[in-house]
């Protein structure tokens, strides 16, 4: 995480996402994306909505946007912003992401869901129990068992952001998007606890984790 996330940074999808705030209440991000390198009128300006806006669910769709979101965090670490509003948006930036990927090959089975489309589980096998020595006590990866984990695994993130968010001491409702990623970066070993703990949350095993880490790398990291 040593990019510095400035204006030239915070750039999805053609839209410049500087204005961005971090919603200490319920831990999404939201705010004005500017479209950029279009003139005049035809330049949109997207206002993103975290979970406490109602009128998410109410936007029309945008143009050229399966959902309305542009940006987002990586739900482990919540120190990345990432490329969000397709269902092939990846959920984890590219250390998390490894660690991730390393879990559910070494359990078999689709254990941390990755993204929103179901072809991403389709690696591994689907309606039994798995025969990994290291699996998960009674895990099926099901698609009513993805839809549960993915459920845990969008509160979980959020509530990473939160304890972050409580770590920072803000008593702002509202977190500039650069001034939190700047902050996060400053936590020690941040990436490291952070899927430890969601690896505690989804219910994995302590010698997986350990396994998922070396193979990853992540203890060069």
């Amino acid at each position: 995480m040593s990019r510095r996330d400035d204006g030239a940074g915070l750039i999805f999808r053609g839209f410049d996402c500087r204005d961005v705030g971090v919603c200490s209440t319920c831990g999404e991000l939201f705010g004005p994306c500017r479209e950029i390198g279009v003139a005049g009128d035809q330049c949109r300006q997207l206002e993103q909505l975290c979970a406490c806006e109602n009128g998410r669910r109410d936007q029309p769709t945008w143009e050229r946007f399966d959902f309305n979101e542009v940006v987002t965090l990586c739900r482990c670490c919540r120190g990345v912003p990432l490329q969000s509003g397709t269902r092939w948006s990846v959920w984890f930036c590219e250390s998390c992401k490894r660690r991730v990927l390393a879990v559910n090959d070494i359990c078999e089975s689709y254990v941390i869901p990755i993204g929103r489309h179901s072809i991403m589980a389709s690696k591994y096998r689907t309606g039994a129990i798995v025969k990994s020595t290291l699996r998960i006590p009674k895990l099926r990866s099901t698609l009513q068992d993805i839809s549960h984990r993915t459920e845990t695994l969008i509160t979980h993130a959020c509530q990473t952001t939160l304890r972050i968010l409580q770590i920072l001491d803000g008593q702002l409702p509202c977190t500039p998007l650069s001034e939190y990623l700047d902050a996060v970066r400053r936590l020690p070993n941040h990436q490291l606890e952070s899927f430890a703990a969601l690896c505690d949350t989804m219910g994995v095993p302590r010698a997986v984790v350990r396994k998922a880490n070396i193979e990853s790398g992540a203890q060069d990291e």
